[in-house]
C-alpha cells in the first residue's frame, strides 16, 4: 500500500476565487464514512477525492463519485456524475 494524500490535479473553476483540488490515495478497510462498532474487511481500497473550494471555503467534498464527505451519506445514483460534470465543465 503506498503512503499519503496525493494531489492528482488542482483546476481553477469558472467561478472568483473557486478551485477543484482532485486527490487520490489508499485505505486499509473498504467502505465510506464513520464505521466505529462496526466489523470492517481488511483490504487495501484505492480512492478519489474531490474537493471544491469557493472563496476560501470547502463547498464540497465528494469520494470516489459516491460519498459525500460532509454531509457523510452516499450520493444517489447518477448525482455523483452529475455533481463532477458541473465542477469540470463549470455547467
Amino acid at each position: 500500500m503506498e503512503e499519503g494524500v496525493k494531489l492528482i490535479d488542482v483546476e481553477d473553476l469558472d467561478e472568483a476565487n473557486s478551485w477543484a483540488f482532485d486527490y487520490e490515495f489508499e485505505c486499509i478497510n473498504a467502505g465510506y464514512g464513520d464505521r466505529s462498532g462496526q466489523s470492517v474487511i481488511g483490504v487495501i481500497t484505492p480512492h478519489a477525492a474531490r474537493i471544491t473550494e469557493v472563496g476560501g471555503e470547502v463547498t464540497s467534498a465528494i469520494m470516489n463519485q459516491k460519498w459525500d464527505m460532509m454531509e457523510q451519506k452516499t450520493i444517489e445514483p447518477g448525482a455523483g456524475r452529475l455533481i463532477f460534470t458541473q465542477l469540470q465543465y463549470g455547467a
